[in-house]
């Protein structure tokens, strides 16, 4: 796990979401599961696929 760039997913998700007028709940999740998608691999620059963020919004429940 290299949590390199952890953060700045997160805050470029939880961002894009807002700006986007996106229900709290979902800008939440998503952006949860982008910071997932970054630890996942090595490296401070992996690939930030939509693909990437819907698997592992699959592993966050909704509230």
């Amino acid at each position: 796990m290299d949590t390199t760039g952890a953060g700045a997913a997160f805050v470029a998700a939880l961002t894009t979401g807002l700006l986007r007028d996106a229900p709290r709940e979902r800008v939440a999740r998503l952006a949860v599961a982008a910071a997932g998608a970054t630890v996942g691999r090595r490296g401070g620059r992996p690939a930030l696929t939509g693909e990437a963020i819907a698997g592992q919004l699959v592993r966050i429940p909704p509230r």
